[in-house]
């Protein structure tokens, strides 16, 4: 059985509610630059120029964490799966999912909208970032096209700043063998299937595009992919990415949006169903949608920008997935730009608002928090543990739902002190209860 969760919608649960486009917590101090961002997509010179402008300020949290796997030059993924950051010892994380990042024709720029969700996502900063796919639009036979249309995306997503992604292709990105080169030699490995394990979860990104094998997992592939689940048949959680969805929302869905033949997918359902898979996330279809199958979560999230002729209500709407791992619980919450942002107080140091106006309780990482001056003497030298207890963070929530607020410092550099005279900042987690703000302080430690 297929449903449709409209905006607002816990699709755990199974409980609907409506959250408006507008945010009850007014606009950002920064929507004006970001809002310079959107305008200049046609070039992507405006991006980049702000993020050089901004980035000695660290006034929001947009510094690379340590932890993070570096890219390499050109690349849309980095060198080498990521690994668990070394100050979380309990595990839980969260990853975001986006797809149909598309422009309307071939060989446009990408929307302005895509600025908006990956200002969104730079925010939260989860721990990865998943796309599902169409993420440009290439024209047949054009390789030197296919390439400027990657780079475009690649640039477009500089303002994340560390947070590895992994792409799944679509009919757009590789509608021909030309585009595939292309793509193979922007990820990781070259190798457009492929796997990790991150914390308690094992990762699949998978290719439905593959030449003489389109709309399916066939071959090559699919031997992997029983050997792959089979090695890694003890996760906890398995999450499965491709581009297009096995069960399509529509009865008239476009043939390149789902798989090419019903024995296809139940070739593939049948093998995620075997292996207890968690979710499987697509991005085929230009709008939101989930459903159980035989015991797997199916989520289609294609609200990157693409048009979609599908009302709100039945999941046209702008948006991207954030998804929250905490030990056996895994939550989805389909989120639309604007609903988070985080604020600091001028000219006071040392403390940082952060709001949430959708209907989801979120967690923010790595909100980076200047650090008064006169307090640096207190830990010049101090390593990990000992330079935190310096500090105590406080957490005061706001709204309706601010009672469930939790703040924690993290230390994103083990092993590094800081010396007299050099700047700092302490790195905030914090849980945002649905529709509510928090108000953070550092303050010296009693």
């Amino acid at each position: 059985m297929n449903c449709f969760h409209p905006r607002g919608t816990n699709d755990r649960s199974g409980a609907h509610s409506h959250a408006g486009s507008g945010s009850r917590w007014g606009t950002s101090s920064t929507r004006a630059q970001r809002g310079c961002v959107a305008s200049a997509a046609i070039t992507g010179i405006c991006a980049v120029v702000l993020a050089a402008m901004a980035a000695p300020a660290l006034a929001a949290s947009r510094k690379p964490t340590p932890d993070a796997v570096p890219m390499p030059a050109g690349a849309l993924e980095p060198a080498a799966a990521p690994a668990m950051p070394t100050y979380d010892t309990k595990g839980n994380f969260s990853f975001a999912v986006l797809g149909d990042s598309a422009p309307p024709a071939p060989d446009l720029p990408v929307p302005s909208v895509l600025f908006r969700l990956f200002d969104d996502i730079g925010t939260l900063r989860p721990d990865i970032l998943f796309h599902t796919g169409n993420f440009v639009w290439v024209s047949p036979g054009d390789q030197a096209g296919a390439q400027v249309q990657m780079d475009r995306f690649r640039l477009s997503a500089d303002g994340l700043q560390g947070i590895p992604i992994f792409v799944a292709p679509g009919p757009r990105d590789v509608p021909d063998e030309e585009a595939d080169v292309v793509f193979r030699k922007l990820i990781s490995g070259g190798q457009p299937w492929r796997s990790f394990d991150y914390g308690n979860s094992h990762f699949i990104v998978l290719d439905t595009e593959v030449p003489n094998e389109v709309g399916k997992i066939a071959g090559d592939q699919m031997t992997w992919l029983q050997s792959d689940l089979d090695t890694h048949s003890q996760a906890a959680h398995t999450f499965v990415f491709l581009n297009r969805a096995p069960y399509p929302t529509t009865p008239d869905a476009p043939a390149d949006d789902v798989f090419s033949a019903p024995a296809d997918r139940d070739s593939f359902t049948g093998l995620m169903s075997k292996y207890h898979v968690t979710t499987v996330f697509s991005g085929g279809q230009p709008l939101y949608s989930s459903s159980t199958q035989d015991g797997v979560n199916y989520v289609n999230t294609g609200g990157g920008g693409s048009p979609s002729t599908a009302a709100p209500e039945n999941g046209g709407f702008i948006h991207y997935v954030l998804v929250t791992v905490s030990g056996d619980n895994v939550s989805v919450a389909p989120l639309e730009p604007g609903r988070v942002d985080v604020r600091f107080a001028q000219p006071e140091p040392g403390v940082a608002t952060v709001y949430n106006s959708s209907p989801f309780p979120l967690t923010v990482n790595h909100v980076a928090i200047a650090v008064p001056s006169v307090w640096r003497a207190k830990h010049v030298g101090l390593l990990g543990a000992a330079r935190l207890a310096v500090y105590q963070v406080t957490a005061a929530g706001v709204g309706p739902n601010g009672a469930g607020a939790e703040a924690a410092a993290v230390d994103l550099e083990p092993g590094k002190s800081v010396g007299v005279g050099q700047p700092d900042v302490l790195y905030v987690r914090v849980l945002v209860p649905a529709d509510s703000a928090v108000n953070i302080k550092i303050q010296p430690a009693p």
